[in-house]
């Protein structure tokens, strides 16, 4: 026979149990790391450990967990360029872009880790520092998109490491282009103010 006080405890238990997130109960499987709230280092830890296509499919399980990534890979944290890197090879067309668009934001915070990222074969210089990696990023108004590659442009050229000096060099003729190719299309990309 079953005490009241150990029933009422078990169904607490069992209420519990109901409500708890059903990948955690009995898979295994641990809680969506893709949300920016976690640090890069413990996604990149989980991917080491159950491999990129696991992590991601947790990360495309819903837009705010690929946002959150994507948002993480954009603060230029070293532990979520290392993310970046461990998942570039595993991503469609179009969330590779969207990646690259976020290493191109990390530029502005963390030039040297975006170099050695580039220098270590994620994706293409172009790609994170020129045209192809902003043009859909850029702000809608010229003059904010203006300050948005000169700043990036600064960020770059303050780059001292000199293992990193062709990459540096390579990411900023990109971004001249960029910048000159924005003007040139100004009155089509841009909302006039």
């Amino acid at each position: 026979m079953t005490s009241p006080s150990r029933s009422i405890m078990l169904s607490f238990l069992g209420l519990a149990v109901a409500f708890l997130p059903v990948g955690w109960i009995g898979s295994g499987e641990e809680p969506n790391r893709c949300s920016e709230r976690n640090n890069g280092a413990a996604v990149s830890e989980a991917i080491s450990k159950r491999g990129a296509p696991t992590v991601l499919k947790e990360c495309f399980s819903d837009d705010q967990s690929w946002e959150g990534l994507l948002n993480g890979v954009g603060s230029g944290d070293s532990g979520w360029l290392r993310v970046a890197k461990q998942i570039q090879g595993t991503l469609d067309a179009g969330a590779a872009r969207d990646l690259q668009m976020a290493v191109g934001r990390a530029l502005e915070r963390n030039p040297t880790g975006v170099l050695l990222l580039l220098k270590d074969g994620f994706s293409g210089v172009g790609a994170v520092c020129g045209l192809s990696g902003i043009e859909d990023d850029l702000p809608e108004h010229f003059e904010e998109a203006q300050r948005t590659v000169k700043k990036r442009r600064a960020t770059v050229k303050g780059v001292a490491a000199a293992d990193l000096q062709a990459r540096k060099r390579e990411c900023v003729e990109w971004l001249d282009r960029l910048e000159a190719e924005m003007r040139k299309n100004r009155e089509r990309w841009f909302v006039p103010r």
